[in-house]
């Protein structure tokens, strides 16, 4: 069998954010387009589209709080189970082994992020993820897994500028709660 795989992508979109000390405003969308043939060498045909837009809404109470969201959707032809949601960057407090895994998805994250006041490096994250992956012939929209929790963000502007995250994730239908930390902001 034949392994090589040679991948054409497309990535694109437009983005119009104003990056704050501790906060963004504005909005921006765009698109992943990637295939892969025999044509081209590669060992699958396939085809994957994926959208996204993201909002980063400033909130003047408290001030510098921002409500950040992210909505998705991807759809595969070709493969299956291409896409898996589940993770730090995706559906936080789907525990390890229920990903929800589909040829098409839907994801929504919602982030409010409140600053204290004295330090506002250091802010608070409230969120909740909704979202599914279905198999093409199974979809159902009114069926999505539904996750919340609580987080920390802190700012490091010294060294290097980078963001270091903690989450702490609740699935409601498995009871289960995931702990996610990371170097970077979700979106």
């Amino acid at each position: 069998e034949d392994s090589r795989t040679l991948n054409l992508g497309v990535n694109g979109g437009f983005t119009a954010i104003d990056d704050f000390e501790f906060y963004r405003a504005g909005q921006e969308y765009g698109g992943d387009i990637g295939t892969g043939h025999h044509a081209l060498g590669s060992s699958d045909t396939y085809t994957n589209l994926v959208l996204y837009w993201r909002r980063y809404q400033p909130l003047q109470i408290p001030v510098r709080a921002n409500l950040n969201t992210q909505l998705q959707f991807g759809y595969n032809y070709g493969l299956d189970d291409q896409f898996s949601l589940g993770g730090a960057d995706s559906l936080r407090g789907v525990l390890d082994g229920d990903a929800r895994e589909g040829d098409i998805f839907a994801l929504l994250n919602l982030n409010w992020l409140i600053p204290l006041n004295r330090y506002p490096a250091f802010r608070w994250n409230i969120f909740t993820d909704v979202g599914n992956a279905w198999e093409r012939d199974e979809i159902n929209p009114f069926y999505l897994v539904n996750t919340f929790g609580v987080g920390a963000r802190w700012k490091l502007r010294f060294l290097v500028n980078s963001t270091l995250r903690l989450d702490i994730a609740f699935n409601p239908s498995t009871r289960g709660f995931k702990i996610y930390a990371g170097t970077s902001n979700m979106f």
